[in-house]
């Protein structure tokens, strides 16, 4: 075992090279084709913080009061305030402030004060002064500031300012009418009683009570009952959190039919805890050769972990060449642990560790046409990692690796190397297979979209069809059919240049247009070949696509792909690929 790791441990590194560090889970599992909708987080979702305190009223007062301003005293208490002459004889900037990292101790604030140092005391000086502090607080997220100057004496040419940085109050949480204020509030950290406010504290709060899609929670400010204090009070705006969806599209196998639609729901708060459940049935065309079934679980724990956990079934009723049906079934489960190593409104970075159990009969589902009399099951741990990080609207950068082991068979009776032989020769629940995926959105020139994505697996062993790398399909190799190759290692580039994506509509129908040309190429190869296999293919397409979407209500794509280098064996190297999926229903 030791020397399978270090097998593919080398084969992985080799191939992330040759891939720039790139690869992908592109529907290696037959899950991934079944699996229930991740509803599309809406844009805007996540509120804006507005908390900026009024500036004072503009004063046009040019009358002299004093000759020169000779010294400014910062303080944070109206009673440090020295009313005696001793403070006549002082030059220049000085603080009596209890906080050592407040801003009044920056240069920009210095500078601020410096420049009406010398000059003549006039009251539009003095509130020029004081709105330029407050902007500058403001600038720097700090939004609720007071800055005074009271009645004191000024004939010697010092003056006090007052400022008063708030602190928080009272962090209140008002329940909505089907999410309780209790499993809403575990997710506030920043916004603690007596700290600074601070926007960035409230907007990271606000990102983590809005990550489920049925809920929304804005934040408003009051007054605090002590002084210099501000109340906090998060409201939540919620639904009843059911949502259905329906789509087709033309994703399937020839042996089970290429159309395929699917319909499915998310239920939003699973157990009261804000957990999301989904479901889908997926089945052909004829709604007669594929009927699959799956369910979804994706469980916040707190801010560090997150829980989730799915399963599948799907039968298969396929008509083969010999003109008799012959029934498959597969079905598979698993779970995984999720630490978040950081996670924002733009970055993400995630380790994760779980495992899959998976059993079938047939290879149907990966356009193979064996349905065997015993079943193979499949037990696996994986680990893997992954990033994401948004520039802007049109630019992100996303990377992941997973390591796969099969630890070897008895986890049941048929989790055994004769058994996977049934279903593929020549393999074994011992095995060890790396993939990895990087991929990119640029703007080029101000006007045009380059999106990259470099896909790639390595392995130590022949594998059952479920983990091989699939080429063929909308989301690999466009103008071949689904799984028109099944390659142990491998790997995927696509490129896709087009204008920048097209925006229109209101903000909350928004309409968007990204249209495109792509090239696709990719390497499949085969471990140890049996006779007869094709160990090798090489495969090269280019074409048109579009994406399409009305708010997140209506999901379309289109791509057509004209084949260069065609896959080996196969019927047809040109086709479209489309898909459409409908989200009705209420949008808060």
């Amino acid at each position: 075992m030791l020397r399978t790791i270090l097998r593919v441990a080398i084969a992985t590194g080799v191939a992330g090279l040759v891939c720039f560090f790139s690869a992908g889970a592109l529907h290696a599992q037959n899950y991934e084709a079944y699996k229930p909708l991740k509803l599309p987080v809406r844009p805007g979702q996540i509120p804006e913080v507005d908390a900026k305190s009024d500036l004072p009223p503009r004063v046009e007062d040019d009358r002299v009061l004093v000759e020169t301003l000779d010294a400014v005293v910062i303080v944070d208490q109206s009673d440090k305030i020295d009313q005696s002459a001793a403070v006549d004889s002082l030059v220049g900037i000085h603080y009596d402030f209890d906080e050592p990292d407040s801003l009044v101790y920056k240069h920009a604030v210095q500078a601020i004060v410096q420049q009406a140092i010398g000059q003549p005391i006039t009251l539009r000086r003095i509130n020029s002064l004081s709105r330029e502090i407050i902007q500058h607080y403001q600038r720097c997220k700090q939004p609720i500031v007071d800055v005074v100057i009271p009645e004191q004496r000024i004939t010697g040419g010092t003056l006090y300012l007052v400022v008063t940085e708030t602190r928080i109050g009272r962090v209140m949480v008002r329940s909505g009418q089907h999410f309780d204020c209790k499993p809403t509030a575990k997710w506030i950290q920043q916004s603690r009683r007596g700290n600074r406010l601070y926007e960035p504290h409230i907007e990271n709060d606000l990102f983590w009570m809005n990550q489920n899609p049925f809920r929304r929670v804005s934040v408003d400010f009051q007054k605090g009952d002590a002084a210099g204090t501000t109340d906090v009070i998060y409201e939540t705006e919620d639904m009843f959190p059911l949502r259905g969806y329906m789509g087709i599209d033309d994703s399937g196998v020839s042996t089970l039919n290429y159309g395929r639609f699917f319909a499915g729901f998310q239920y939003g708060n699973f157990l009261g805890r804000g957990g999301i459940l989904g479901y889908q049935f997926t089945t052909d065309e004829e709604f007669k050769l594929l009927h699959a079934h799956s369910v979804s679980l994706d469980q916040p724990l707190n801010r560090d972990y997150a829980l989730q956990a799915y399963g599948s079934w799907a039968g298969v009723v396929p008509m083969l060449s010999s003109g008799f049906a012959q029934d498959g079934e597969s079905y598979q489960f698993g779970g995984q642990l999720i630490r978040h190593l950081s996670r924002d409104r733009f970055h993400s970075r995630n380790l994760s560790a779980g495992f899959d159990f998976k059993s079938t009969n047939n290879n149907l589902e990966f356009d193979g046409t064996q349905v065997s009399g015993s079943v193979a099951d499949l037990f696996q741990l994986r680990f893997g990692y992954d990033s994401f990080q948004r520039i802007d609207r049109d630019q992100y950068r996303l990377f992941r690796a997973d390591m796969f082991i099969g630890p070897g068979g008895g986890m049941s009776g048929s989790h055994s190397a004769a058994a996977f032989h049934t279903i593929r020769p020549g393999t074994s629940p011992d095995y060890v297979y790396g993939r990895m995926r990087y991929e990119r959105a640029d703007v080029v020139r101000d006007a045009w979209s380059l999106t990259t994505r470099l896909t790639g697996q390595a392995s130590s062993e022949r594998l059952l069809f479920s983990e091989t790398l699939g080429l063929g399909g909308y989301d690999t190799i466009r103008g071949a059919d689904s799984r028109a190759y099944n390659a142990d290692h491998g790997w995927i580039a696509n490129f896709e240049l087009g204008p920048k994506t097209y925006r229109y509509g209101t903000a909350q129908n928004q309409r968007t247009l990204r249209t495109y040309g792509f090239v696709d190429m990719g390497n499949g190869y085969l471990d140890q070949p049996l006779a007869g296999e094709d160990a090798y293919t090489f495969a090269l397409s280019t074409g048109v696509g579009m994406r399409f979407q009305v708010s997140d209500r209506i999901i379309a794509r289109f791509d057509y792909g004209f084949g260069i280098e065609e896959i080996d064996g196969i019927g047809r190297s040109d086709r479209g690929h489309f898909g459409v999926t409908w989200i009705p229903g209420r949008r808060l």
